[in-house]
């Protein structure tokens, strides 16, 4: 975006033969004396046109010097906020999306550069590997196998695959921001809550208060982690304690994610009868629908909070979307025929 800049107006300098006129009395009485000044010779009419010549000349090259500064100054600024504007916007599409796809004939985690580019296949086996979380350092991602109901860990370029907690029910991990612990949901005490554990799979505590589901859980800048429950969304400090309601709908509320300052909350819903994505602040007012097309689901921001991505059914089937943080100028970022959710972007 190229700002304009004023250009100053400086007052009419005067000229050379100008400032000689106005000087002239003086010098004739410092150079004639006791003399007749009326005998002094005035300058002739050559030197007279010699001189404005040379002062249009020097009047002309200055002007000329200072408007080609002025331009210079322009472009360099127009360059630079150009420069400034497209860093912005690159550092927007920073970053790495990974997501669940059946692409492969069987359900697995891949990679993808928010820009479209990179597809990368990070899972091969033939269980059903979903739900990804990338590390806040974005060298590894967690993810849930429905096939043995356990949460594995794994870099992003498919090395190393770690199992970290098998309980045959655990899903939708959720890094805490300095990488340390891992949130998720399982029922391996009945009903569904959401857990805390280390990132090495030890120390499980739940965290979630007593109702009949709680899952989906999200860790925010905040160290706060917000879930869906059947009373609606809550959130809650990592050691369980301060559960506080943020949206009392509990009905057609599911899959909450902060915002990356933690000020709001996006998460599916079904108030129109469909899935789409909704947005609230994070004491649960404001609520706005940001998206109105068909099946949209697990939601979340970019890194910068500048773009959000979602999977939408608009197609016929389920494909990987970015839009502009108002749910504005959206974009099929995977265009496959394949079925895909789950989108995770840091």
């Amino acid at each position: 975006m190229s700002r304009t800049h004023p250009v100053l107006s400086l007052p009419a300098l005067p000229t050379l033969a100008t400032a000689a006129a106005l000087c002239l009395p003086l010098a004739l009485l410092a150079a004639c004396g006791d003399t007749d000044c009326d005998d002094t010779a005035a300058p002739s009419d050559e030197a007279d046109a010699d001189t404005d010549s040379d002062t249009d000349s020097d009047t002309d090259a200055d002007t000329d010097a200072d408007t080609d500064a002025d331009t210079d100054a322009d472009t360099d600024a127009d360059t630079d906020a150009d420069t400034d504007a497209d860093t912005d916007s690159d550092t927007d599409l920073d970053g790495l999306i990974a997501f669940a796809s059946t692409r492969s004939g069987d359900r697995d985690i891949y990679t993808i550069a928010p820009d479209g580019s990179g597809l990368f296949q990070v899972t091969t086996s033939e269980d059903r590997e979903v739900q990804p979380a990338l590390h806040p350092d974005g060298t590894r991602l967690a993810y849930a196998n429905q096939t043995n109901g356990a949460i594995h860990v794994v870099d992003v370029d498919g090395s190393n695959d770690t199992t970290l907690s098998a309980s045959g029910s655990d899903g939708s991990p959720a890094w805490s921001p300095d990488g340390s612990r891992l949130a998720f949901q399982s029922s391996r005490d009945g009903s569904v809550a959401v857990y805390v554990m280390d990132a090495d799979g030890s120390n499980v505590t739940q965290v979630s208060h007593a109702v009949s589901y709680a899952g989906k859980p999200d860790w925010g800048s905040n160290d706060r982690i917000i879930y869906a429950s059947s009373d609606g969304l809550y959130s809650v400090a990592p050691d369980g304690s301060g559960a506080a309601l943020v949206y009392s709908e509990s009905s057609w509320v599911d899959a909450p994610r902060w915002s990356p300052d933690a000020s709001q909350v996006i998460f599916q819903g079904t108030a129109s009868g469909d899935a789409l994505v909704y947005l609230v602040e994070a004491d649960g007012s404001g609520l706005t629908q940001l998206t109105s097309g068909v099946g949209e689901e697990d939601p979340g921001f970019s890194p910068t909070g500048a773009y959000i991505v979602y999977r939408s059914g608009v197609d016929g089937d389920g494909e990987i979307y970015i839009a502009n943080a108002d749910g504005s100028s959206p974009v099929n970022l995977t265009q496959d025929a394949a079925d895909e959710d789950g989108p995770d972007w840091r």
